[in-house]
């Protein structure tokens, strides 16, 4: 019994601490000046190698509050958003982030860096064409890997840039019209890869012809 003592006491000691620092109310936010500063410093030593090109607010601090199975408050972390763009041996990437807090007393201690969505962005020598061109490429890809049949009126998103061992590539999806002796039908959901060709030419790789109805 004595020994069953010496072991619970300390560990409900723990707990009653813990909550007393959540329950003392939420800390003001952190500056964003200052959150800026945490984030960098981290980032550093998170990410060594890497270099910060720019970093700019990306919303309002959220806060996250975890509970137990009771629903009493166990946790309070602060989380301040961020943009993003490093680089590294000379690729760029866009980054959601940001910096997180948690609550200790009446105080937020930085804890780490979250990280969501990363985005690699197109240096100068690896812009794409413009949205009009890209369509006119890709129209003539599919005529060429499918000229049993006529193809018209494409819708393209906006492309996404990555960086494989032999350089930049964009993949674009959309739609686009099929046209035979049997009529027009909608292809939907096309996949298509925008790549250099030996020349430096762009061009267009075929991935998916769609579902076509």
């Amino acid at each position: 019994m004595k020994t069953h003592l010496k072991i619970s006491i300390p560990i409900l000691l723990v707990s009653l601490s813990l909550l007393a620092q959540v329950n003392s109310g939420t800390p003001d936010f952190i500056e964003a000046e200052q959150a800026e500063k945490d984030l960098r410093a981290k980032w550093s030593k998170t990410y060594p190698g890497e270099t910060i090109e720019s970093l700019q607010s990306a919303g309002d601090p959220v806060i996250l509050e975890k509970t137990d199975k009771k629903g009493k408050l166990i946790e309070r972390k602060l989380k301040v958003p961020f943009q993003v763009v490093a680089s590294k041996k000379g690729t760029s990437r866009e980054y959601e982030a940001g910096a997180n807090y948690t609550q200790k007393g009446k105080s937020w201690v930085f804890s780490e860096i979250g990280v969501g969505n990363v985005k690699t962005l197109a240096g100068a020598e690896d812009k794409a064409p413009s949205k009009p061109k890209v369509k006119e490429l890709a129209l003539q890809a599919f005529a060429s890997k499918y000229p049993e049949y006529t193809w018209s009126k494409i819708l393209i998103d906006d492309g996404t840039f990555n960086k494989g061992s032999s350089g930049g590539f964009y993949r674009y999806e959309g739609d686009v019209d099929r046209t035979n002796a049997e009529g027009t039908v909608q292809c939907k959901d096309i996949d298509f890869m925008l790549v250099k060709d030996a020349s430096g030419s762009w061009s267009v790789d075929i991935t998916s012809g769609g579902r076509c109805y």
